[in-house]
């Protein structure tokens, strides 16, 4: 399962091994849209794509070992290959950043603040 607090609400998502969520928002500093893909794996949040519509600061300028570029419809640029964990993340959500979380069919806007998600399994909820 998947959750998404802050200061004022507490959401949980049932996501499962294997499945995909993704974030998407305008970046602060090229200000463009981003999106980025996560999956649970071993029990843990990994970044496992990245999409964006211009190189710019704060943009990868570079791949990394074992990731690829695939450049798709719209002048879209999708990096694969990265194989970054963590049990949680923190976002920073700006006023003008449009942050938007995709899990589990469903699109959730996310309201500026700071917004943790975090993964535990079902049995830790109850």
């Amino acid at each position: 399962m998947l959750s998404s607090g802050n200061d004022t609400s507490d959401k949980s998502f049932p996501v499962l091994e294997g499945e995909e969520f993704s974030i998407s928002f305008i970046h602060s500093v090229n200000q463009s849209l981003v999106t980025e893909f996560f999956e649970i794996r071993q029990g843990q949040i990994t970044l496992s794509a990245l999409e964006f519509e211009s190189f710019g600061a704060g943009m990868p300028t570079e791949l990394e070992p074992g990731q690829y570029l695939t450049r798709l419809p719209g002048g879209i640029m999708r990096i694969d290959g990265f194989n970054r964990s963590a049990t949680g993340l923190h976002f920073l959500i700006g006023r003008e950043t449009n942050h938007t979380l995709y899990v589990s069919g469903q699109s959730i806007p996310l309201k500026q603040g700071s917004i943790y998600l975090t993964i535990f399994s079902s049995e830790e909820r109850e």
